[in-house]
């Protein structure tokens, strides 16, 4: 959604972008922006500040990073294919974009490699651009990281960038699971901080989505995704120069179940004024060759907790949620079916007002649902309209439920 909340811009696996106009759903453009490669796709969509450009990552052989005006020129691109390598099966992509207050760009650029030989590989960097496309800084420098990164967060005055790593098995250099603290300013890092895995069940750990610091910089969460949520101290940490975790959660870590190890994905956190929102996904079964024989008692859920540590509500969603969207009121949840129970009747959007009192039912105040799964959300900065993104669920036996559809909601 723009910041005037009156264009909504969409991006599709395949790589095609719209912009329309919310209040009528008119199509004001179209831009197919990889052609010839089915896989491609659009990975992340960001307006700027003043809603007169349009900032657009792609997961496609050359990754670009494209800015565009409302009227669909592109004024500037930036790709990271030529850096991070590329083939049809493995394509690198902006996975993740965020803007701070001056129009400054910062961007997660990662590519997964699959695996060679017994270790799952990964190459990824940081970039930051000013307003106009002009690379400030890239990190690491003079080298990529053996680390996927997938996401990325900075604070409004653009003082700090954060990011977490990611990988599959143990990585070499750049370790996996490890938080990182940079001067927004110059890409320096003030700290770094390696989250230990949860043996015996992983010899890895893996940050994911969920890397976000407090506006003010005072403090930064991060889950791996094992299902431990953390709260780190960035000012102390600035101040004393000792990374340390402030609190630690242990929400979906792994149990054994008939002597097959479960745990609930850690997938996204979120910063909703002092409420921090941790997003649990589906059970997986930490043996590859077995299923999770039901779920994680806390899979598919979301846990809300003040800075203390203090566990203020919980929800269970029945259902995967994707990446939600927020102002600085309202979580907007958009859900996919459960991978485990595969109940469909879920399926939709989920609205819950922060600002409200109470557990997780009192602030419950609006369902949507959807045939299809929905897989993407977004609300208007005025909490007007949101904005869902269906997409057919075919079933085991042929049969499709929904189809790909813009659903815009008041």
């Amino acid at each position: 959604m723009s910041p005037d909340s009156e264009y909504l811009a969409i991006g599709t696996n395949g790589g095609s972008l719209k912009l329309i106009k919310v209040a009528t759903g008119e199509k004001v453009w179209e831009k197919q922006l990889v052609k010839g490669i089915a896989d491609a796709r659009i990975a992340d969509i960001e307006f700027s500040e003043d809603g007169k450009r349009l900032f657009v990552g792609e997961e496609s052989p050359d990754a670009f990073l494209y800015c565009f005006d409302l009227e669909g020129t592109e004024i500037w691109k930036y790709g990271a294919g030529k850096e991070l390598g590329s083939d049809l099966k493995y394509m690198p992509a902006m996975k993740k974009i965020k803007l701070d207050s001056e129009g400054n760009i910062y961007v997660a650029a990662s590519r997964a490699c699959g695996y060679i030989g017994e270790k799952y590989k990964y190459l990824a960097r940081v970039y930051s651009f000013d307003p106009e496309g002009n690379l400030r800084w890239k990190f690491p420098e003079s080298e990529y990281m053996d680390s996927g990164v997938t996401w990325i967060d900075a604070t409004p005055d653009g003082k700090y960038a954060v990011f977490g790593t990611t990988c599959f098995t143990e990585t070499e250099k750049w370790r996996e699971g490890t938080v990182h603290a940079l001067n927004g300013n110059t890409g320096q890092e003030h700290w770094s901080y390696k989250i230990q895995p949860v043996e015996p069940f992983f010899d890895y750990s893996a940050i994911w989505y969920s890397t976000q610091i407090t506006p003010d910089g005072e403090k930064l969460i991060t889950m791996t995704s094992d299902g431990r949520a953390f709260l780190f101290n960035n000012s102390r940490i600035i101040e004393t120069g000792t990374p340390e975790i402030t609190w630690q959660q242990n929400i979906s870590t792994p149990i054994v179940v008939s002597g097959v190890p479960i745990y609930g994905s850690a997938n996204y956190a979120y910063i909703v004024n002092d409420t921090l929102i941790f997003s649990i996904g589906s059970t997986f079964s930490k043996d590859k060759n077995k299923d999770a024989p039901f779920e994680h008692p806390s899979g598919n859920s979301l846990f809300a907790y003040d800075y203390d540590g203090n566990l203020l509500w919980k929800w269970r969603v029945d259902g995967y949620a994707g990446e939600c969207a927020v102002n600085d009121r309202y979580l907007v949840i958009p859900l996919a079916q459960n991978l485990v129970t595969e109940d469909r009747s879920v399926h939709g959007v989920y609205v819950f007002d922060a600002s409200k009192s109470g557990g997780a039912s009192s602030r419950l105040i609006q369902t949507y649902n959807t045939e299809g799964i929905t897989v993407s959300a977004d609300i208007s900065p005025d909490g007007r309209y949101i904005a869902a993104l269906e997409a057919p669920s075919r079933l085991d036996d042929g049969t499709v439920l929904g189809e790909y559809k813009v659903h815009i909601l008041t």
